[in-house]
């Protein structure tokens, strides 16, 4: 019985079902196991990802704040530029307004003091002319009698001696002389 082929087929078979469960449970322990790995791996790599994008939201995150932060600085800074450079302006126009001013000022009060010295000189001149017109009436008789001079006279009030020049003073009599006489 022992040596008959049919007891060598069974143990045969037996062997054979038996490497074949033993290679089968070691296919599913290896199966298991690369499961396991495979299972350990993504989650390592779900954290590694996980970590990485909170890492980067983390940086944007930063970097936005940086940002705002570095925008609103320059804002600040724009608007207190913007705000010196107004003043600057309104000072430099209210100084400029005040220089017109006083300028037209004085010269309002250098015309108004001309237009007064000239008013006055005027005046003065007129109180003059009149003074003279006051002074050179002369009844109408009178007034021939008193220019009538004799023509020797005359002569004789513009003689000068001789060797002595005839200055500007005694030019001018001379012609009054003559003017009259005339």
């Amino acid at each position: 019985m022992n040596g008959s082929p049919e007891s060598l087929w069974e143990r045969h078979w037996m062997s054979a079902e038996s490497l074949w469960e033993r290679h089968l449970k070691s296919a599913e322990s290896h199966r298991e196991r690369h499961l396991k790995s495979a299972e350990s791996q993504r989650e390592r790599h779900l954290m590694s990802a996980e970590s990485l994008w909170e890492r980067h939201l983390m940086s944007a995150e930063s970097q936005r704040e940086r940002h705002l932060m570095s925008a609103e600085s320059q804002r600040e800074r724009h608007l207190m530029s913007a705000e010196s450079l107004w003043e600057r302006h309104l000072k430099s126009a209210e100084s400029q307004r005040e220089r017109h001013l006083m300028s037209a000022e004085s010269l309002w009060e250098r015309h108004l003091k001309s237009a007064e010295s000239q008013r006055e000189r005027h005046l003065m001149s007129a109180e003059s002319v009149r003074e003279a017109l006051e002074e050179c009436r002369v009844p109408a008789g009178e007034a021939l009698e008193e220019c009538r001079v004799p023509v020797g006279e005359a002569l004789d009030e513009c003689r000068v001696p001789a060797g002595e020049a005839l200055d500007e003073r005694d030019l001018f009599r001379t012609k009054q002389v003559l003017k009259r006489s005339l």
